[in-house]
């Protein structure tokens, strides 16, 4: 390594708000994917789910969560074009309150009550571990990310 501790392993800087993009790219990407735009379950509208810890003990891991929530809610709310139509995207977050239980109920209240579309969880494996077991159980996609 270079010995510049802003680089990578590669030599290449990456910053959060890179990492952010990134992220929400690939969150489009899934939701492409997913069956149920396809099959017109969405009336125009693609919901993602976002879960994350806001109180509790892991609170620290979430506290840019409403601004970053907020940046890409502004940056959607003309909606998006696939295909030639036009969808509203809607984020639908939670609060884990820093319990994997917690977690795990709020993933199966998105994906079997609100029908998202994608499931986005972050901050922790207490969080994303939890989650991601029920999107494989449901076949939801699901991402995570700023996992330490």
């Amino acid at each position: 390594m270079s010995g510049n501790k802003d680089k990578g392993m590669m030599g290449i800087r990456v910053t959060r708000r890179q990492v952010l993009v990134g992220a929400a790219a690939s969150s489009l990407a899934l939701t492409l994917n997913s069956p149920r735009i396809f099959a017109g379950e969405t009336d125009a509208i693609l919901k993602v789910g976002f879960i994350s810890p806001r109180s509790g003990k892991l609170a620290g891991f979430g506290k840019g969560d409403p601004y970053v929530l907020g940046m890409a809610r502004k940056a959607l709310a003309k909606g998006i074009d696939i295909g030639g139509r036009r969808y509203q995207v809607k984020i639908l977050d939670r609060d884990t309150q820093s319990d994997p239980s917690r977690a795990s109920q709020l993933a199966r209240d998105l994906i079997n009550k609100d029908k998202v579309d994608l499931m986005l969880s972050t901050s922790t494996p207490e969080v994303t571990n939890p989650v991601a077991d029920a999107c494989e159980a449901a076949g939801v996609p699901s991402l995570s990310t700023v996992v330490p």
